[in-house]
């Protein structure tokens, strides 16, 4: 009995952590967001960046600083074209081709020396009047790779944005903690049932 408690504590500890990394979207997900954004329907993320972003505030903040976007190729045989602000190595690697609505992302883990939120923006090929998604990474993982996808639609880019990074980021409760605290409760709870003297 005390198996099953505790393995149904630990089975809902991991669907709690699971479910932070699958945020849906009006384009697509990111692994490692915590929050998602769409843009307003007809804008775009990068004319010029951030302005739109922070004109749009994104996840109540107004003040995002552009670092790096990865363009897509015309078709598929292109290379793909990087501008940079502030280079922290962003990269971005679809599966398979350009062509595909899937792939990898990273940048440098400087970016969290450097601030306390960090976005990734995805930006599609003008489809369903949802031009472009944002994606808020956990600060409190604080993840410098994942995977992304567009849901089946076309990429133009992938945009890499950070602000704050003048004061400590908060340390959030996570919610996990608390299920993990009282899961141990339930279980010790219901050992002082069974056996009252312990």
């Amino acid at each position: 009995m005390m198996r099953s408690i505790l393995f149904t504590t630990v089975l809902l500890a991991f669907v709690a952590v699971g479910s932070a990394f699958a945020i849906p979207c009006g384009i697509g997900g990111v692994t490692g967001a915590v929050d998602c954004q769409d843009g307003l329907l007809g804008s775009n993320n990068d004319f010029p960046a951030p302005d739109v972003v922070n004109a749009q505030t994104f996840f109540t903040f107004t003040d995002w600083e552009y670092l790096q976007k990865v363009e897509a190729p015309d078709g598929d045989g292109g290379t793909a074209v990087t501008e940079t602000n502030l280079d922290y190595g962003w990269t971005v690697t679809p599966d398979g081709g350009w062509a595909t609505s899937s792939g990898t992302w990273a940048f440098s883990t400087d970016v969290w020396n450097d601030f306390n939120d960090v976005m990734i923006v995805l930006k599609d090929g003008n489809i369903d009047n949802v031009y472009f998604s944002g994606y808020l990474l956990s600060s409190f993982i604080q993840p410098t790779a994942g995977l992304w996808n567009t849901g089946g639609r076309d990429i133009s880019h992938l945009t890499l944005y950070a602000r704050g990074g003048d004061e400590p980021p908060p340390i959030p409760e996570p919610g996990t903690i608390f299920l993990v605290a009282a899961g141990l409760a339930g279980i010790y709870g219901f050992r002082r049932k069974l056996n009252p003297t312990a």
